[in-house]
């Protein structure tokens, strides 16, 4: 993965950190889309490499996501 798309999954997980102060909730194909996307980013830095609020955010968006999959897909 070049540096423009590892800067914009950056962007893109930094945002959703801001979004999900309280229980996330995904409505939208967009929203599932850009979770799996922050999902995947924080799975590629490595279990052991992850602080806590990482952790935490984690699985708060894979409980979001599966309740999204369970309810929509």
């Amino acid at each position: 993965m070049d540096g423009f798309y590892k800067e914009l999954l950056s962007y893109n997980l930094k945002f959703l950190f801001l979004k999900m102060e309280n229980d996330l909730l995904i409505t939208t194909e967009k929203d599932y889309q850009e979770i799996m996307i922050a999902i995947f980013e924080l799975m590629e830095k490595g279990e052991d490499y992850l602080t806590t609020e990482e952790v935490k955010q984690l699985k708060r968006m894979t409980a979001a996501a599966e309740k999204y999959e369970n309810e929509y897909l």
